[in-house]
């Protein structure tokens, strides 16, 4: 287990330890840091004080130009050009004798309160907290505003309540304007050492160093994840407990995490909030998710890694049943985790609030990117288990019908299973599409075994990332329709009791003003003395209310206004009906206010008709009832809302977008009493009831007329219908092709950093990867400059198109109010009421946004006065507009304006009166567009994307084959030249085309004829030299026997000399040593003539993996000694040669390995083969012997030289010319006492 941890990658270990160690001291400082606040406290001064140096420079320039009076007559176009050079945040205006001459920014109201603060260093003024720059320069009065905070009355995307940016004063901090009552405030002071303001911190969590912490995990987290992806080969060789061991280990340390919710500021980080997603307890957020869905991968991969490398032994295959179990129970697997992934990705699209619809690009974020990631890593587990139970079935080596009955066997089971489980979590989401998905990747993986046994082809992995592609796309598309189909649902159970967030918003200011305005309460106070007569009251408060009070988002509603005296008796025109106001009461008397101080109900009329009821107290001077305003509120028929600006909208009142998204009717008593958007509705409910026989509190889908539709009958005579467009072809292919080209990103984006890290950073790509590499560099370069500018003219020709449309309203606007002022001969110079009155009655015909600004840039008239009124922009007209048109004489001025951060463009034309003078600005923002923006240019988009998705997948197909092309000459000489062997005919190529490649054909050809000719020159040489040889060691081996024979006779010839009494002992003796000594000599004389006339190799084409098999099982019963085989999944090496001297030569190296073990040591013999990167088979034969030494090295080839008591020492001579003469080679690695290892490698043969 320790080459876990002491391997060639133990850096990246060591790297991820480091910053998950840093992580955590970090984190511990974030959280303890004492000083924090007075650290951040000191920057903020510091760069207060550079702030305070710049703006006293800036001042001093305008002081010196204020105080140059020749300049006077142009001072606002003079002080425009300053302004341009004046500091971030800091805005001025100036004026002289109460009038306001000029004022650089237009979002900061200006009032006579900075006259009497101009004493005060640092005031709050209307929408936030500046440092008052406030001097008296001659006749004008500058009062200039450094910003330190914005203080909007609320807060929504657009208004945020922050500090200025160039501060850098973290959002934990708070702006207290003293110091006291605060323990952990940090004062703030300027130049002259006078405290401005000070900050509070709610914690004292350094916000800056919690960021770096999480950086430290994530990084952490990503090289520990690679590490063990680098280390996975070792788990090859470890056995199942500890692989058990290592996942469990893992699984308890991740459990730990999610129980103590450790790391602490990974937990707190919103991607591990579960506000974004949330299924279980172990999958209580996003990034729960995503670490869970990484380790289940990473298991996998391991059991894939440990599984790829068990052998199937003999012994193994003949235990069929066994075996037979295993598949049926790898294949069960297999589908069980396509159950558990399809279960994953369905939750996660239904229980969160992620966008995963590629169809609006503008939806999708961080969050979508992290969902698409999971579900990448899911499919990556389904991949690699269908892999292994291919692998598994492929090494059981059973015969085709009974793969199949497996197959059948493993899928009735499954199907058991799911039935009895279907009431499961799990199985609840089970379909068609993950039972394809399953069965679809066994058989893909199942056929392409056959040809690619070990690496990916490039043809292979596009062909998965295909079906992965195919299947997100249809499970995605599936679910986001669920999940739109519920939403649908729920709006429609809303519109059945609708109400409207932003009016009753809206009516709690309307209230108030309503309450104090002087002109109403005098009305009712002088019908009261009887000085007025009851249809002049009447209209003058209606009239009042209507163009003062309820006009912009009021303008949906259809309002009847009743007024009642202070004994509550009606006002009102003779003729009209009579309400009491007992109705009234009588209508809300069982409903709550929809505030305590309000006075403001909805009313639930059953007519599927918006319907409010207000009440306001009117108040004489002496707090004395004067009389009560009444106003019925009613949603207008067939027209949808024009939109109220998002600007206005608060955080808990989110604008709606569904509006925007449906198309809905409502129908009462099977009349047609509100319809929006784009569908024609029929303007009766009879045909849709009949047709679909609608029953109360019934929802039903039904797909017509190239729309869904949703039929919901909340009563027997209520119907409302909620359409949408229906999802084309286009539509459709949208996502497919979004998500095969984020799988073919990621897909090369991991295969890059594993090539490169195990490369060590030194990337070999041969000529064929270079073509592709470059090819597709081009082709993505060329895709990315075109869709850029593509992307770019669509944002600019929207942006003219904009402007055209924006010029057009505004010169349409100019044209109408203009007409209605001469109409009823309004003026300003008169009374501004009067412009008040005339514009007013533009609101309702007219549904555009507009203001009109009086000569001196003054606000007369808004159809959206909250803007105003709230101080988020000031009432006074755009300096530079203001400018353009009344000292520059423009006609219009168009240009970008900003509220808080809302951008929006805003057109300016001057307004003319009866006698042709310019009596002030028309001014149309153009608001409530960047959704619009937003929906044509994603429209756009996709469309283009989608074009050049198909374009890529195009080029790489393109690329592949162009780059198979040019290589495949190259290829043939390459093989050519791998097959050239000495002494037998090598083929000459023939190449028709004259070109670069002919050139080298030719050359080729040539090189091979003249080699044919040295090989014979070479032949005839070496036959000579290796018969010399022979003799030389024939007379050598002749002689070692002939010795002992010629003593022996010597022996015989003394004792008979001599009479010897043991003369037939002795001659018995001498004619057994001569006879062992023929039968040396016969040996030796049958070794040579095998050796001499050895048969010519009939070479073939044949397996040799079923030689080593069947050798191996030869000597496998060989006492002492345990071998073992390892064909690394290779199931056919296919090479070219003689099958009786392959047997020859393993059996002579494996007989040889068994021969060099010591007798007192247990022998283990491992034979193994490989592909190697070059096509070429390596066999390796390792023994655990006594080993070479040195001396014999060189010689251990040699014809008659062996390290062995017995023998002639030919076999691995023998052995040598057959490898070669088969176009291998032979060679050993030793060492002494610890073994021997033979390599032969063979050229495969395709």
């Amino acid at each position: 287990m320790l080459q876990f941890v002491k391997n060639k990658y133990s850096y990246i270990l060591v790297l991820a330890v480091a910053l998950f160690i840093i992580g955590l001291l970090v984190e511990k400082q974030s959280t303890n840091s004492a000083s924090y606040g007075a650290n951040i406290a000191k920057r903020t001064q510091s760069i207060i004080y550079a702030e305070d140096k710049n703006v006293k420079q800036f001042v001093s320039v305008l002081e010196q130009e204020l105080g140059d009076k020749n300049k006077s007559v142009h001072l606002p176009l003079l002080l425009e050009k300053l302004s341009k050079r004046a500091p971030n945040y800091f805005s001025f205006f100036v004026s002289s004798k109460d009038s306001l001459l000029y004022w650089s920014n237009s979002q900061i109201p200006y009032s006579r309160t900075l006259k009497d603060n101009a004493k005060q260093k640092f005031i709050f003024h209307k929408n936030g907290w500046y440092i008052n720059y406030s001097k008296q320069i001659g006749d004008y009065e500058l009062n200039g505003l450094y910003l330190i905070k914005n203080a909007y009355p609320f807060e929504n995307k657009y208004l945020v309540n922050e500090f200025n940016p160039r501060l850098k004063i973290p959002q934990n901090f708070s702006l207290v304007r003293t110091e006291k009552g605060y323990s952990e405030n940090y004062s703030i002071k300027d130049a002259d050492d006078q405290t401005l303001f000070t900050v509070s911190a709610s914690d004292n969590q350094n916000t800056g160093l919690l960021e770096t912490s999480r950086v430290c995990f994530l990084f952490s987290v990503f090289f520990l994840f690679i590490y063990l992806i680098f280390i996975i080969k070792y788990f090859r060789n470890t056995t199942w407990w500890q692989t058990g061991i290592v996942i469990l280990f893992i699984s308890a340390i991740r459990f730990a995490s999610i129980y103590f919710k450790f790391p602490s500021a990974i937990y707190s980080s919103q991607n591990f909030s579960p506000e974004h997603y949330a299924t279980s307890f172990l999958l209580n957020s996003l990034g729960d998710l995503l670490i869970n869905s990484l380790l289940l991968t990473l298991f996998i991969l391991i059991l894939y890694q440990v599984w790829r490398y068990t052998r199937v032994t003999v012994k193994a295959r003949s235990v069929k049943p066994w075996l037979s179990v295993t598949v049926v129970i790898m294949l069960i697997i297999t589908s069980l985790y396509v159950a558990l992934s399809h279960y994953l990705i369905a939750r996660l699209v239904l229980d969160s609030n992620i966008s995963f619809d590629w169809g609006n690009i503008f939806e999708l974020d961080s969050y979508s990117m992290i969902g698409f990631l999971v579900i990448s890593f899911l499919l990556l587990g389904i991949y690699l288990l269908s892999d292994d139970a291919i692998r598994l079935i492929r090494k059981t080596e059973f015969k085709k019908r009974k793969i199949l009955l497996l197959y059948a066997i493993s899928i009735v089971l499954f199907l058991f299973t799911w039935y009895a489980l279907q009431n499961t979590q799990v199985f609840k989401e089970y379909s068609l599409a993950p039972f394809v998905l399953t069965h679809t990747m066994l058989w893909f993986i199942f056929l392409t075994r056959k040809v690619t046994l070990h690496r990916m082809s490039f043809t292979r992995t596009l062909s998965v990332l295909l079906i992965c592609a195919l299947f997100t796309s249809y499970i995605l598309n599936k679910y986001i329709e669920i999940k739109e189909r519920d939403t649908r649902s729920s709006f429609a159970n809303s519109l059945s009791h609708e109400q409207d967030l932003i009016a009753e918003f809206l009516f709690v200011d309307e209230l108030q003003k309503v309450k104090v305005d002087k002109f109403v309460s005098a009305y009712f106070d002088s019908y009261n003395k009887k000085l007025q007569n009851p249809a002049t009251v009447e209209s003058a408060v209606s009239k009042r209310l209507l163009q003062l009070y309820f006009t912009g988002h009021w303008n949906t509603y259809d309002l009847v206004i009743h007024s009642y005296d202070k004994v509550d008796q009606e006002i009102r025109s003779p003729g009209n009906k009579q309400v009491k106001f007992t109705e009234f009461t009588a209508m809300v008397s069982d409903s709550v206010p929809l505030a305590s101080d309000q006075n403001f109900y909805f009313i639930n009329n059953k007519a599927l008709r918006l319907s409010y009821l207000g009440f306001i107290t009117i108040n004489n001077g002496d707090s004395t009832k004067a009389g009560t305003i009444v106003i019925e509120f009613k949603s207008k028929y067939f027209k949808s809302s024009p939109g109220f600006p998002d600007l206005l909208l608060t955080k808990n009142i989110p604008r709606d977008p569904l509006n925007t998204k449906y198309s809905y009717a409502k129908y009462e008593n099977n009349a047609i009493q509100f319809r929006t958007g784009e569908y024609p509705y029929l303007f009766s409910s009879d045909q849709y009831e009949l047709k679909h026989g609608l029953k109360q509190n019934q929802q039903l889908f039904k797909n017509e007329n190239k729309y869904s539709h949703l039929y919901y009958k909340p009563l027997n005579s209520s119907l409302i219908i909620v359409s949408k467009p229906l999802a084309n072809i286009f539509d459709l292919i949208t996502p497919f092709s979004y998500l095969f080209t984020y799988f073919c990103i990621l897909f090369f984006i991991a295969y890059f950093i594993v090539i490169v890290i195990r490369s060590r950073f030194k990337v070999d790509l041969n000529l064929k990867n270079r073509i592709q590499i470059s090819i597709m560099a081009i082709v993505v370069l060329s895709i990315a400059v075109l869709g850029g500018g593509t992307v770019y003219y669509i944002f600019k020709s929207y942006s003219d198109n904009q402007n055209v449309r924006v010029a057009e309203q505004v010169s349409n606007l100019s044209q109408i109010v203009e007409a209605e002022i001469r109409e009823k001969n309004a003026s300003v110079e008169d009374n501004a009421a009067s412009i008040q009155n005339a514009l007013a009655g533009l609101v309702n015909v007219n549904e555009t946004d507009f203001n009109f600004f009086d000569r001196s840039g003054k606000l007369l008239f808004s159809t959206q006065p909250n803007i105003f009124e709230k101080n988020i922009l000031s009432g006074l007209m755009n300096a530079r507009a203001y400018n353009e048109l009344e000292y520059r004489s423009g006609s219009r001025f168009m240009q970008f304006e900003k509220a808080g951060s809302l951008q929006f463009m805003s057109a300016y034309e001057p307004i003319k009166g009866l006698n042709e003078k310019v009596i002030g600005y028309i001014n149309h923002p153009y608001f409530a567009r960047e959704d619009e923006l937003k929906r044509e240019i994603s429209t756009f988009l996709v469309a283009l994307i989608n074009i050049y998705v198909l374009l890529f997948s195009i080029a790489v197909l393109v690329t592949f084959f162009v780059a198979n092309r040019i290589t495949e000459p190259l290829r043939l000489i390459q093989r050519k030249l791998g097959l050239i062997r000495l002494g037998r005919k090598n083929e000459l190529i023939t190449w028709n085309k004259d070109d670069e490649i002919g050139l080298l054909v030719n050359e080729y050809n040539r090189m091979v004829q003249e080699l044919a000719v040295s090989a014979d020159m070479l032949a005839k040489s070496e036959r000579e030299t290796a018969w010399r040889e022979m003799a030389k060691q024939v007379a050598h081996e002749i002689k070692n026997p002939l010795t002992p024979m010629k003593l022996s006779l010597q022996h015989l010839q003394r004792a008979y000399h001599d009479k010897r009494d043991d003369m037939d002992e002795t001659i018995q003796k001498i004619s057994r040593t001569i006879i062992e000594q023929i039968d040396t000599l016969s040996n030796i004389a049958n070794e040579f003539s095998n050796f001499a006339q050895m048969p010519r190799a009939q070479n073939m084409t044949l397996d040799l993996n079923e030689i080593l098999k069947n050798t191996v099982q030869l000597y496998d019963e060989a006492e002492g000694v345990d071998i073992k085989y390892d064909s690394n999944e290779l199931e056919i090496i296919t090479v070219n040669a003689d099958k009786d001297h392959m047997n020859r030569v393993f059996s002579n190296l494996i007989k040889n390995a068994i021969q060099a073990i010591p007798d007192e040591r247990s022998g283990v013999i491992t034979v193994e083969a490989n592909l190697n990167g070059n096509n070429r088979y390596r066999i390796k034969i390792k023994d655990n012997g006594m080993g070479i030494p040195d001396d014999k090295k060189d010689s251990i080839f040699r014809p008659n030289f062996t390290t062995k008591t017995g023998g002639t020492g030919l076999g691995l001579a023998m052995s040598k010319n057959i490898i070669e003469g088969s176009g291998g080679k032979i060679w050993f690695e030793t060492e002494v006492n610890k073994g021997t290892t033979f390599f032969v490698e063979l050229p495969k043969i395709s």
